[in-house]
Order: C-alpha cells, then structure tokens, then sequence
C-alpha cells in the first residue's frame, strides 16, 4: 500500500499478464518454457518507484552491489537447490546459477551475479521498459528455443496498476 502526499491508501498491483497465446488456444504448463508469462515486477517496481524521493538508480543499487559482492548461500536456499536439482538440470542443461559447476552449493559459499548486476542496472536505466529491447528479445529467444509462446508483444504489455485496496474492519 502506498500513501502519497497524506492522500487515500492505494494498493498497488502488478501481476504478470499471461501470453496471448493463450487467446489462440495455447495451454499453459506447470513447469517450463510454456509456464512463463509476462513479468509484473518490472513495471511494478517502476510504478512504485515514480513515487520514491529517490532515484530508481540509487534504489537498486544494493541489489548491483550484492550481485556483484555476491550473497552467501543460506542453509534453506541449498535446500531449495537440493529439492529443485533435477528440474534445474532438465530445464538448464548448460548450468545455471543455482548448480555452481553443476553442483549442489555448500552453506556460506558465496555466489556473485555479475549478469543479474548489468540486469538491475538496465532496470535503472530504463524502468518498465526492461524487457521492451535485446533484453525481452534474449528471453523469448531462450523460451521459443525450449517450446515457450511467450512474444515480443506479451513482454510490452503493462501490468501496474493503482487500486483501492480492500478494507475490512477487526475487532471493531
């Protein structure tokens, strides 16, 4: 919920549009390149930043520094890991983040992200547009590579909007 200038409470939302091709006929799955829709925190953190007193490059800068610091991986996050191996494996068959040298993680082992870093900063640069360029074009080139109908068109779609949040009194 976000207040602005002592105003009314409003409610933020910004969840994912699924593809259009859904409209066509397409089925979406559980798992998988045909389980991606179009990602709302972009245009949501955009959306919600426009009201910050800070500029959205200082905002994400943690998130810059920790990508490219790196974070430590945490008992609960390799477990995660350990849980999700075989769909990470099947999914990402040339590794991926998660499966450091195609391994489990230790406990403490830090990570860094230096591609996630350049994303946040691109993020800073260019807001909800993120994955409106050769960013959204990565992503449906991946997902069309591995079966996905997630298009150019779907990842243009805005999915933040400002609501009235719902209200309810306890207790009186």
């Amino acid at each position: 919920l976000a207040r602005r200038d002592g105003g009314e409470w409003r409610a933020l939302v910004s969840i994912g549009a699924g593809p259009r091709a859904l409209a066509d006929g397409a089925t979406l799955e559980r798992l998988g390149p045909r389980s991606v829709g179009v990602p709302g925190a972009p245009d949501g953190y955009a959306a919600l930043a426009a009201h910050a007193r800070l500029p959205l490059d200082v905002l994400v800068a943690p998130a810059v520094r920790a990508g490219r610091e790196g974070i430590a991986w945490t008992r609960v996050a390799v477990r995660y890991v350990e849980e999700s191996r075989e769909l990470l494996e099947r999914h990402n068959p040339h590794g991926c983040l998660y499966l450091p040298e195609g391994r489990i993680p230790v406990v403490g082992e830090v990570r860094r992200a230096e591609g996630l870093a350049r994303l946040y900063e691109r993020f800073a640069a260019l807001g909800a547009g993120l994955f409106h360029g050769e960013e959204g074009e990565r992503v449906i080139a991946a997902l069309a590579a591995r079966g996905g109908f997630l298009t150019m068109d779907d990842l243009r779609t805005r999915t933040a909007r400002w609501a009235e949040p719902a209200r309810i009194a306890l207790g009186g």
